[in-house]
C-alpha cells in the first residue's frame, strides 16, 4: 500500500529502506499527506491503510466485534486505534532493511510503540478539545473521522 518493492535490485533496497525510514518519521504512516517537514502533513489519521485495517477487523460483516458489540465501538476506542498504529508500525520495520523480513509482533517488541501511540492519541484528544474541535467519533462509518489537524509536537516521536 505504500510502494515497497520486492525487487532485490539495489536501487529497490535503497527505495525501500527510505521509504520505511520515511514513513515512520513524525508518524508519516498515519497522515493522508505526507511530508518531509512536519508542518506539511495533513490528514493525521486519515491515511486510507488505518480505514482499511479497522473496517476488516471489526467491521466487516454484521458477526464482527464491531458491530456485534457497537456500544464497545462507539466512539471508536483509542487502545485498539493504538494497536492499528502500532500493527502498521510492524510492518514498515518488517523493510527496515530493504528487503521484507518477517517480525513477530510480540508485547516485547512493541508494547512500548503502543503506549507511545496510546498516549499521542489522549494528548490529540485534549489538543483538540482545547480547540473546540467536536468529537464525532460516534460516526460509525468513519470511526476515525474525528481526528482533523495536526498531532501535538510531543506525538511526533521518532521510534527508529
Amino acid at each position: 500500500m505504500y510502494g515497497f518493492c520486492s525487487s532485490q535490485s539495489k536501487s529497490a533496497l535503497k527505495k525501500n529502506r527510505a521509504l520505511a525510514e520515511d514513513l515512520k518519521e513524525g508518524m508519516n504512516f498515519a497522515f493522508k499527506h505526507m511530508a518531509a517537514q512536519e508542518d506539511g502533513q495533513r490528514g493525521f489519521l486519515k491515511a486510507p491503510l488505518i480505514q482499511k485495517i479497522i473496517n476488516m477487523m471489526w467491521f466487516a460483516n454484521k458477526h464482527d466485534d464491531g458491530i456485534s458489540f457497537a456500544d464497545h465501538f462507539n466512539p471508536f476506542p483509542y487502545p485498539a486505534l493504538a494497536l492499528v498504529l502500532t500493527a502498521i508500525e510492524c510492518c514498515i520495520d518488517e523493510w527496515a532493511t530493504g528487503t521484507r523480513m518477517d517480525i513477530a509482533f510480540t508485547i516485547q517488541e512493541y508494547r512500548g510503540m503502543f503506549e507511545s501511540h496510546l498516549s499521542c492519541l489522549r494528548e490529540f484528544e485534549e489538543a483538540t478539545k482545547m480547540s473546540h474541535v467536536p468529537d464525532t467519533r460516534a460516526n460509525h462509518q468513519l470511526p476515525v473521522v474525528f481526528i482533523r489537524g495536526q498531532p501535538p509536537l510531543s506525538c511526533n516521536h521518532n521510534l527508529l
